[in-house]
């Protein structure tokens, strides 16, 4: 391939890469955020409560309005303390990951409903006693990412 060809494929590449992750971090700080319902349910009874939260777009992430900003809850304090947990120590046990590293964070894992526009939207979280809370899936991501990071900096990347 000619170098002015391969120049500009170069520029083309980091310039699309640098387009999805500007886009991708917008979109976390633009998650929308709420005063709604939630609902679980509580030895066979349905309980709702009056909840601020914050979701993203594709309705995978929810967490509590008081951790948009991530060092205000408790549920981050806790993941910035005790994360990463070793991939042997979530796998050996049975059950979902996400729950298993709500327990280790010191959180209570529920089942729940978040009401958005009428609607009832299925998920979980990871409550922690300050009432803060974040779904399992973030607390699987945050780990897998810190566990990468420590391995790139242990390796000497």
């Amino acid at each position: 391939m000619p170098p002015a060809i391969l120049n500009n494929f170069s520029f083309s590449f980091v310039f699309y890469v640098a387009v999805i992750f500007v886009s991708s971090q917008k979109a976390m700080a633009d998650d929308l955020c709420i005063q709604s319902e939630i609902r679980s349910q509580v030895f066979g009874k349905t309980k709702k409560i009056q909840s601020s939260f914050c979701y993203s777009d594709s309705l995978e992430s929810f967490r509590s309005m008081s951790c948009k900003d991530q060092m205000k809850c408790l549920a981050f304090k806790q993941i910035n303390k005790i994360l990463p947990l070793k991939a042997e120590q979530i796998n050996s046990a049975q059950g979902s990951p996400g729950a298993l590293i709500c327990e280790k964070l010191g959180g209570v894992f529920e089942f729940i409903e978040y009401k958005i526009n009428s609607e009832w939207v299925e998920s979980d979280r990871c409550l922690f006693d300050d009432n803060s809370f974040v779904t399992t899936g973030t607390l699987v991501r945050e780990n897998r990412d810190r566990e990468k990071s420590q391995d790139s900096k242990s390796k000497g990347r």
